[in-house]
């Protein structure tokens, strides 16, 4: 008898097999079973303000620009990225008043008073926290290094650092009570 050639389907990858599911995957087996207003999530059950529609009607109009129909770079629409450097460029400013003068050999490397955020290097655009966090671990976490959560962590902070192959280390956010 012939193999069948309908494909097996994909199997997760090994580094996955011993994860435990998530805590939100219980959370939303108990919200499914007992229906509560989720107040943590954004599904809302209303639609949006009438000019957040009137604005969705006029990208989607045929005589908008046929650019804001296009797929945007991975990291983000350009002119997201930058309006979004703009807001936060002066909100991440070093203040000399609360710390005192940066060093003039940081100023390149840390954010000075004339430092920017560089929109195209410095800012992701992600789908959602997990997205972003992945992004990050798998960029800048390497096998064997050590990944220090502080505690209480977000729920996916030790899978990912698993996943990348990292070390993770745990620190309580309160210092330990020391008697003297």
């Amino acid at each position: 008898m012939m193999a069948s050639s309908v494909p097996l389907p994909p199997q997760p990858a090994d580094r996955t097999l011993g994860q435990k599911p998530s805590i939100w995957v219980s959370i939303g087996q108990k919200i499914a079973k007992y229906k509560p207003l989720n107040l943590g999530q954004g599904f809302p059950d209303f639609l949006p303000r009438a000019h957040v529609l009137e604005s969705l009607r006029k990208t989607a109009d045929d005589e908008c620009d046929p650019a804001a129909h296009q797929e945007a770079r991975s990291q983000g629409q350009v002119a997201l990225v930058e309006a979004l450097s703009k807001v936060y460029t002066p909100l991440t400013h070093h203040s000399d008043a609360v710390s005192g003068p940066c060093p003039s050999h940081l100023e390149a490397t840390t954010f000075s008073s004339s430092r920017e955020i560089n929109p195209l290097t410095e800012i992701l655009i992600s789908a959602g926290a997990y997205g972003c966090l992945s992004t990050a671990f798998f960029a800048t976490v390497d096998r064997g290094d050590e990944v220090i959560i502080i505690e209480p962590s977000f729920d996916c902070y030790t899978p990912m650092t698993l996943a990348v192959g990292g070390i993770p280390v745990y620190t309580a956010l309160q210092p330990p009570k020391v008697r003297y």
